[in-house]
């Protein structure tokens, strides 16, 4: 399933994702539900683009409202993966462009922050593939790069090729070299026997990645007057969800 949406297979994903739901009907457990409906929602996204039937965006709410609930009553490990599948519903109803970025935005930083730089390469495509479909040019170089640069660091070279293969217009030529010494320098550690230790949390899959102890995963997305916030080590500052939906973004560098 993870592999069939990776690689843009969503007609595969979603056959998968439906026989992967029968086989863990019974199984509950927190890890397995996060995994299924993240990738479950993105290949339903990926169909409802491809052929426009509801069912397939019914299927994206269904997943994406779930996620958001789990986000909320068992802890906020899973809120950037909430993020994901918020920005995919508002970028196939056509959202404005600037609430679409927004919920990129925050799954990509808060992903990373976390130390799940798998999952914020693949945000970074989707949304480098999003603003493509919109025509937003002048928005895809640094998502791509992005998600170069995370899938590098995550050591899935196969990523990097297919992005390199289908992008590559839209990549920046001196950075991917840089990146690719940096890949060939990790690949030679590694077969040297060096220890990995010292390393920092964004140069290893998983490392000292700590924990988002500070994010309040209070989220509301019917305009209700509640807030969702993210703060502290995050240092993204708060996002607020008010009447007419409008939020704002910032990462503290301003």
């Amino acid at each position: 399933l993870q592999l069939a949406v990776y690689f843009f297979r969503y007609d595969q994903a979603d056959k998968i994702a439906d026989r992967f739901a029968g086989v863990a009907k019974g199984d509950h457990s927190y890890a397995q539900l996060v995994s299924r409906l993240m990738f479950t929602g993105l290949a339903a996204a990926g169909c409802y683009r491809a052929t426009k039937k509801r069912k397939y965006l019914r299927k994206l709410r269904r997943a994406d409202e779930t996620l958001e609930k789990l986000a909320r009553d068992k802890g906020a490990n899973c809120l950037h993966r909430s993020f994901l599948l918020e920005a995919e519903v508002k970028a196939v109803t056509k959202a404005h462009p600037s609430k679409i970025r927004d919920r990129y935005e925050l799954a990509i930083l808060i992903a990373k922050k976390n130390g799940c730089l798998h999952d914020a390469a693949l945000a970074s495509e989707l949304a480098g593939e999003a603003f493509l479909r919109m025509g937003k040019k002048e928005m895809i170089r640094d998502y791509f790069m992005e998600a170069v640069k995370y899938y590098t660091a995550w050591g899935c070279m196969a990523k990097v090729d297919d992005i390199k293969q289908r992008r590559m217009e839209f990549l920046d030529h001196e950075k991917l070299l840089t990146l690719q010494e940096m890949a060939a320098s990790k690949m030679q550690m590694v077969t040297v026997g060096l220890p990995g230790k010292g390393n920092s949390s964004e140069d290893t899959i998983g490392g000292n990645t700590g924990t988002i102890s500070t994010i309040t995963p209070i989220i509301s997305r019917s305009g209700q007057g509640k807030n969702r916030r993210a703060s502290g080590t995050l240092g993204i500052g708060m996002v607020e969800e008010d009447e007419d939906d409008v939020s704002v973004l910032t990462d503290g560098s301003e």
